[in-house]
């Protein structure tokens, strides 16, 4: 029998087990299985994902339902041992595969991440145009704006993989701008359009930069009744290695972005008043900068609602209804007004309406990124 006669035999000699037969890799698989069930229950487990940015799923109760609803599977897959390192060697392998997405975030090129444009909910956005004119029409001594915020990938498509589909957001900017009439519509795309792309966003973050919101004001501003001067401000790095939400979403590490916080040159004196009722003597939480989520420098993060009282006195008060963009622009406007209240509708549960019937608001201001205000209902609801 020849060399290539035995290669080609099926099977092995008597006796011999060939190398790479089922049974070894059934052993070695079980015992893989094992030693990942052992590690699942002895190893702590974590109620919130540093590296993710968001609340890891809890045990679920014992009921019926857990195997149908998907409760045990998502607790499973949130507390798997050594996620992290799996979801590295994940990108790592769909990356040498030719892969352009990784958990809902595109890859793009230079260190680029972008998230994932979802489709606009129509609906959902005829129903929050609807709401804001209405209450408009109950307020007519408040000036109303609207200013929403276009996404990087607006001004750094450049910078994506090609065949990625996008819709126009100028387009859809330009036509819930036409459906408010009672609300003053800020054109932040054209404001944003005249600047370098590059610095108005994050590379591994979602929101825009501090000097993106600064950018904006020029169109935020005269509509809100203010002048706003960015010489009246410092630009201060705060931080030279923030790793975004989208670098933690993806796994691809490596890229760091630099935040910077506007500070007034001539400060005025003013107080953060929190839900659980703390207050503080300023907008900034240096200590989060220790932490994962360096962008929560801004007021520590999101809340219900944040009260912001200074000792201007310039007869202006303004209510902001928010998601995160807002929180790095605020800072500047602070000045401008004896009171700022922040609302996050998609955590306030009190009744928005009375609130603003109780108040003595002189501007009311919606400052949402567009992917917000064309997924989410909750702006929607506050305002009902």
């Amino acid at each position: 029998m020849t060399d290539k006669e035995i290669l080609d035999k099926k099977d092995s000699p008597k006796g011999e087990k060939k190398p790479g037969s089922p049974a070894l890799f059934a052993v070695l698989f079980l015992s893989f299985i094992a030693v990942m069930d052992v590690l699942f229950f002895v190893l702590p487990k974590k109620s919130f994902s540093d590296n993710e940015n968001r609340p890891l799923a809890s045990s679920p109760a014992l009921s019926p339902a857990i195997v149908s609803d998907g409760s045990v599977e998502g607790y499973f897959a949130d507390h798997f041992p050594l996620r992290d390192s799996w979801m590295s060697l994940q990108l790592a392998v769909r990356s040498a595969a030719g892969s352009r997405e990784s958990g809902g975030v595109i890859l793009g090129d230079g260190g680029w991440l972008f998230l994932s444009q979802p489709e606009p909910d129509m609906t959902s956005v005829s129903s929050g145009v609807a709401a804001m004119e209405a209450l408009a029409e109950a307020h007519p001594e408040i000036n109303f704006v609207a200013a929403l915020v276009p996404n990087s990938l607006s001004f750094n498509s450049s910078r994506l993989p090609e065949g990625i589909p996008l819709y126009s957001q100028k387009e859809l900017l330009d036509e819930i701008a036409s459906g408010l009439v009672l609300t003053k519509s800020a054109n932040v795309y054209s404001a944003l359009a005249s600047h370098d792309p590059a610095a108005l966003y994050y590379r591994t973050d979602h929101h825009w930069t501090t000097y993106g919101a600064e950018c904006a004001l020029s169109a935020i501003a005269p509509a809100l009744g203010i002048e706003f001067d960015a010489s009246d401000f410092e630009m201060l790095t705060v931080s030279s290695s923030f790793e975004g939400t989208l670098a933690s979403k993806s796994g691809r590490h490596g890229v760091t972005d630099i935040i910077g916080a506007a500070v007034p040159v001539s400060e005025t004196p003013y107080s953060v008043t929190y839900p659980d009722g703390s207050v503080f003597g300023s907008c900034f939480v240096p200590e989060k900068l220790d932490g994962k989520d360096k962008y929560a420098v801004f007021f520590g993060g999101n809340f219900p609602i944040i009260r912001v009282k200074t000792a201007g006195e310039t007869g202006k008060r303004l209510l902001v209804f928010k998601d995160s963009y807002a929180n790095c622009l605020i800072p500047m406007l602070i000045p401008y007004f004896d009171e700022i209240v922040l609302i996050d509708p998609r955590y306030y549960y009190d009744d928005a309406r009375l609130l603003i019937n109780s108040s003595s608001f002189t501007d009311v201001l919606y400052l949402y990124n567009l992917d917000t205000f064309v997924t989410d209902t909750s702006l929607a609801q506050a305002l009902a």
